[in-house]
């Protein structure tokens, strides 16, 4: 499978949608509790897409998965850290889709300036603690039981990449 990453554009919040919803009703890997709407997404991506990274990850013409970057904190002094999000179609979790996506956000980071990466990650979550580890995220800390979805208690743990000394 061929995967290639460009860009977001507002013609993918549909597929986006669909992707996101799957992990918001199933799975406790984001927070969210309530599905979103195609036009909610519409305009998170308005919101970052200028301002931070933003992709899609596609296969066969199909979006598979994407990843971007967010404020990290709402206030000043963040403003050189982003927070990354990433999500693959659960059919293609496997296959490199992650890796070509977050690969892009880093370098991506790294020409605007920005000094770090950080992504907070609802555990257990083997596959995204490896997709991290791979591209040198480091474990900087954990938060017990901050979360509470699906009749059960969540830890999150927070990763690190330095992106200039």
């Amino acid at each position: 499978m061929k995967i290639t990453v460009r860009k977001v554009s507002l013609n993918d919040a549909q597929r986006i949608t669909e992707i996101y919803n799957h992990y918001i009703t199933n799975t406790v890997h984001t927070f969210e509790t309530e599905i979103l709407t195609e036009e909610q997404v519409k305009k998170r991506i308005q919101k970052y897409a200028g301002s931070h990274s933003w992709h899609v990850a596609e296969a066969d013409s199909k979006v598979i998965g994407y990843a971007y970057t967010s404020e990290f904190v709402e206030r000043s002094a963040y403003k050189y850290t982003s927070e990354v999000t990433i999500f693959i179609d659960k059919e293609y979790t496997k296959g490199g889709c992650g890796k070509a996506l977050l690969g892009q956000l880093i370098e991506d980071m790294k020409a605007s300036g920005f000094a770090a990466l950080i992504s907070i990650i609802a555990v257990p979550n083997a596959a995204s603690v490896k997709l991290h580890k791979f591209f040198g995220f480091e474990n900087v800390g954990c938060l017990k039981k901050v979360g509470y979805k699906l009749g059960q208690w969540i830890d999150v743990e927070y990763w690190e990449l330095m992106l200039r000394e």
